[in-house]
């Protein structure tokens, strides 16, 4: 064969896809996709033998791949293999796995009582039957269940934070446990929550309250879901939770969250680990980070990997207005960010998305001491980074006051001398006295300004 007619890789086969410029047979991608996610749990996450991983699967492509994958690092897949898809792994991964569900169909899609039975059904049955995992589905009404307690997002003292220390190198060297009798509550089961219809209408109304442009109904869903997860890792004691983020994610975030006032943040959320919250005792890992949409939907294509099909909030509000909106993407910040990146990487250079991933490398995390001069750095409801007091954004100046002198005061004009005492703000208490002001971080106060009905 001429050259670029045959697979780059192996150089035998004739090209079946043409991937960031690289023409490659079928073979040669999965397995080139196997390898690579199985080399980001060892060397990005870090993830080794009987480590304990919670999987937080959302029924969409990206996290039905990030199952399937760990299925075949776990166990190879003898049968794709039959049929010369892909390799049986060469080397097995040895760790376990629980899978979490939130549903949330009812409660933020509107779906049929038929349809929403059918969707957890296929997750129960894919869980039980093709990849042997354990699972639980909680509502997502659950979340007005959470006790604010366990919740704790103060920096933890000296004390706590060499307890926490220990209990990490114990957990390295021996690997975490549980509570077998504990776990067995909600192992393999579906939870029931008490009052489950009134608490989806409250649910409903909170999401409704909020303007259907810019994301803001997402974003306080996505919020929810991490507390939600957030809640079982500290109840269950699962030190790792991994998402299926990929690198189109990471891209809409980075600008994302900067145009939503969350840009302290990016640079832990975007990362493959963050571990910046409740003292480092859960990690939040995305070990699909560096894979494009592309990717995953032609992995998905040739492993038959079921999903759920759901159109995005946006275009579903957006339907049900009178008039719906003119503008681009249905009024949606995230989704019109996603589809100027997947233009570019369309239509002008197919390395737009990866450069993008890789700069977000190179952002400096803040390191968070804690004590008493910042004892909670954290937003109770997003999980990051809450603003310093100096935000000018917030405050417009930080100074309150300028106490003229009276030598040096010309009486004709104001103008401040060498002097002049300015008054600046001690504390976050003289510019908020609201207590939800104060704890929010600057996005998550744009959130509640927003809202109709604060109450």
């Amino acid at each position: 064969m001429k050259a670029g007619k045959i697979c780059f890789k192996c150089k035998q086969r004739a090209p079946n896809y043409c991937n960031k410029q690289d023409k490659v047979c079928k073979p040669c991608f999965m397995d080139s996709v196997v390898h690579r996610f199985k080399s980001s749990l060892r060397t990005n996450l870090k993830i080794w033998k009987d480590d304990l991983n919670l999987i937080c699967v959302s029924g969409g492509s990206a996290s039905m791949a990030l199952l399937d994958l760990m299925h075949n690092a776990l166990f190879g897949d003898e049968e794709s293999a039959a049929e010369g898809v892909v390799k049986v792994s060469q080397r097995k991964l040895f760790f376990r796995v629980h899978v979490l569900h939130v549903d949330e169909g009812r409660a933020v899609y509107g779906w049929s009582e038929e349809f929403h039975r059918q969707q957890l059904e296929m997750i129960k049955r894919l869980c039980e039957e093709k990849y042997k995992f354990t699972y639980t589905i909680v509502p997502i009404e659950a979340a007005f269940d959470i006790v604010p307690a366990s919740l704790d997002v103060r920096m933890p003292s000296p004390e706590e934070k060499e307890r926490l220390l220990q209990e990490r190198k114990m957990d390295e060297a021996n690997h975490a446990t549980q509570d077998d009798q504990l776990f067995e509550t909600v192992k393999n089961k579906h939870m029931e929550i008490e009052d489950l219809e009134a608490k989806r209408e409250r649910f409903k109304a909170l999401i409704s309250s909020l303007p259907i442009e810019s994301s803001f109904q997402e974003d306080l869903i996505f919020y929810l879901k991490k507390l939600m997860i957030s809640d079982f890792c500290l109840r269950y004691n699962f030190k790792k939770a991994l998402f299926g983020t990929t690198s189109h994610k990471v891209a809409t975030q980075l600008l994302g969250q900067i145009c939503k006032g969350r840009g302290a943040s990016v640079a832990h959320e975007i990362s493959y680990v963050d571990d910046k919250n409740f003292g480092g005792r859960i990690s939040y890992m995305s070990p699909m980070r560096d894979f494009l949409l592309k990717e995953i939907a032609l992995y998905n294509r040739n492993r038959k990997v079921e999903a759920i099909l759901q159109e995005p909030l946006a275009k579903i509000n957006q339907q049900k207005l009178a008039r719906p909106t003119n503008a681009p993407s249905f009024a949606s910040t995230d989704l019109l960010i996603q589809a100027f990146f997947s233009k570019l990487q369309d239509k002008y250079n197919v390395n737009t998305v990866p450069t993008v991933v890789r700069l977000t490398g190179k952002l400096k995390k803040e390191d968070f001491e804690g004590g008493d001069a910042r004892p909670y750095p954290f937003c109770p409801l997003c999980l990051g980074v809450r603003d310093r007091i100096n935000n000018l954004l917030e405050v417009g100046s930080i100074i309150k006051s300028i106490q003229v002198s009276k030598e040096e005061r010309d009486p004709d004009q104001f103008i401040t001398k060498t002097k002049d005492v300015p008054a600046a703000v001690q504390s976050a208490d003289e510019w908020f006295p609201d207590q939800l002001e104060q704890v929010l971080c600057f996005g998550c106060k744009r959130l509640a300004i927003s809202a109709q009905n604060r109450s």
